[in-house]
């Protein structure tokens, strides 16, 4: 096994939709056929690290939430919705591009510059539209937000400050982002978003519904433990109703042993199937002087059931930095997650008969943060039998991104302003399914005048990998990156040759 099929798993369950602690379910791949078995390890979303054997193909750690053990083979109303062949000959050898531009991390998103000559004619006809969808619900974010204190460390920020950078008057509240990413499809209820009167003073240790817990560790243990403590706390001294929330959010103290770092339980709302309040909670270290909403955003959309957003070919769990679910830094979701969640719509929806072998289909695209409708979605059916060809359960993604003042693209940076994205998402399980099975990955990156994949990166076994989805997509134009919307204009193109599409 390598390390990109290992963060190319697809952490669905199989059989059972509920588990526990100390629990094995079997997990399936997104580039693969093969089963493997993971421990349930909590219900934390965590960093995955390598064995100390690699080349014995033993893998351990925690993969948002599992250990994996893999042998080798009355409120205010909500904002308003914006409305919206034969059989191929043999391989011919593959031809040398003049200019191959590799992928960041040695990833194998590499383009080719682009030939001069015209490009083959595009068809006239265009693909079948998309059946619209109803309106999808805006997604309603509702918390308890609480300061605490932690065996005597006191908190850098008091109830009014924390209220201020949930609803305002701060310069960007976590409402403000809300819908920014959300395409406006997204809000905090300001009626369900409270934040408790006075500071909770944590103690040094105690016990909970999972056993004993500590302050001078992190463990999810200890952290389902504070949860417990905080929320029994806010119900005995303010009388508050926990049937309100669908999340307890904790502003833990500088100098906690969580470190500077976000902590949430994954999967818990808006459906809690039984559990109390205290199981979905998010933790976040509060320092007064900085202020990562999408850092929270991170983990409110991990309680949603959103997992990482990874690289192609990176063991990175974050390995996605244009995603903040990935490690984006003040920027959008990508957008197969978007669209998972209903805040984003495709522009067109293209499948096998729409993508004819060595065809060039021609697109114009917005950037991502500036419009409702935003992107392709594409259903590689010719990569059956793997779950990405299942229209049910995954898709190829093309999109545009714009780094903007305005939106949720603020902080993207240069390996991606200006540049067009090829994203593969896998989703076995519902979202109404207590866990959630998605993988997001980031195939490609493309800039204006560039080919992906160039023909000598292009291999034609049963895929799907970065190599072989057998789809080519060359950025043709785009606008000026200062416009109000920019654009830009892409074709695709479906290869069952690795000459074709050239």
């Amino acid at each position: 096994m390598t390390r990109a099929t290992l963060w190319s798993l697809d952490l669905s369950l199989v059989d059972d939709p509920a588990f526990f602690t100390g629990e094995e379910v079997a997990v399936h791949g997104l580039c693969d056929l093969v089963s493997y078995v993971v421990r349930v390890d909590s219900y934390v979303a965590k960093t995955y690290s390598p064995a100390t054997d690699p080349a014995g193909h033993g893998w351990t750690g925690a993969l948002q939430g599992m250990s994996v053990a893999v042998e080798s083979p009355a409120s205010p109303p909500p904002p308003s919705l914006p409305q919206p062949a034969p059989p191929p000959p043999a391989q011919s050898p593959r031809p040398q591009p003049s200019v191959v531009l590799p992928g960041e991390d040695g990833g194998d998103d590499g383009v080719a510059a682009l030939s001069p000559r015209a490009p083959p004619p595009s068809p006239s006809a265009r693909s079948p539209p998309m059946p619209p969808p109803p309106p999808p619900e805006p997604t309603r974010f509702t918390m308890l937000a609480v300061a605490v204190s932690l065996c005597g460390l006191q908190p850098a920020v008091r109830p009014d400050t924390l209220k201020g950078l949930l609803l305002g008057p701060a310069r960007t509240t976590l409402q403000s982002y809300a819908v920014a990413i959300s395409s406006g499809r997204a809000y905090l209820d300001p009626a369900d978003v409270t934040v408790a009167p006075g500071v909770v003073d944590i103690p040094c240790s105690g016990f909970s519904s999972g056993g004993p817990w500590a302050s001078s560790s992190c463990r999810p243990l200890d952290q389902q433990g504070w949860a417990e403590y905080v929320v029994a706390a806010v119900a005995a001294r303010w009388g508050l109703a926990q049937g309100r929330y669908q999340r307890v959010v904790l502003a833990l103290p500088p100098g906690n042993p969580c470190g500077p770092v976000s902590w949430a339980s994954q999967s818990c709302a808006p459906e809690f199937f039984g559990w109390p309040l205290s199981r979905c909670y998010v933790l976040w270290t509060a320092t007064g002087t900085f202020w990562p909403y999408w850092n929270i955003m991170h983990e409110m959309l991990h309680n949603t059931g959103l997992f990482h957003s990874i690289r192609a070919n990176s063991s990175d769990p974050y390995g996605d930095s244009s995603c903040i679910m990935g490690s984006g830094y003040n920027t959008c979701l990508n957008v197969a997650q978007m669209q998972r969640l209903g805040w984003a719509e495709p522009l067109a929806a293209l499948d096998e008969p729409a993508l004819p072998p060595n065809t060039w289909r021609r697109f114009t695209l917005p950037a991502l943060s500036t419009a409702l409708a935003n992107h392709i979605r594409i259903s590689p059916g010719w990569l059956a039998p793997a779950a990405l060809s299942n229209p049910n359960l995954g898709a190829l993604y093309v999109s545009y991104r714009v780094r903007a003042a305005a939106g949720c693209d603020g902080g993207l940076d240069d390996r991606h302003h200006g540049l067009v994205q090829l994203h593969a998402y896998v989703d076995t399980l519902p979202l109404t399914s207590p866990w959630r099975g998605n993988v997001t990955v980031l195939m490609a990156t493309v800039g204006p005048g560039q080919l992906w994949p160039p023909a000598a990166d292009r291999s034609l076994p049963p895929g799907p990998s970065v190599s072989n989805l057998h789809l080519a997509l060359r950025v043709v134009s785009r606008t000026p990156l200062t416009d109000a919307v920019p654009r830009v204009t892409l074709e695709l193109c479906r290869y069952t040759l690795i000459t074709e599409c050239v």
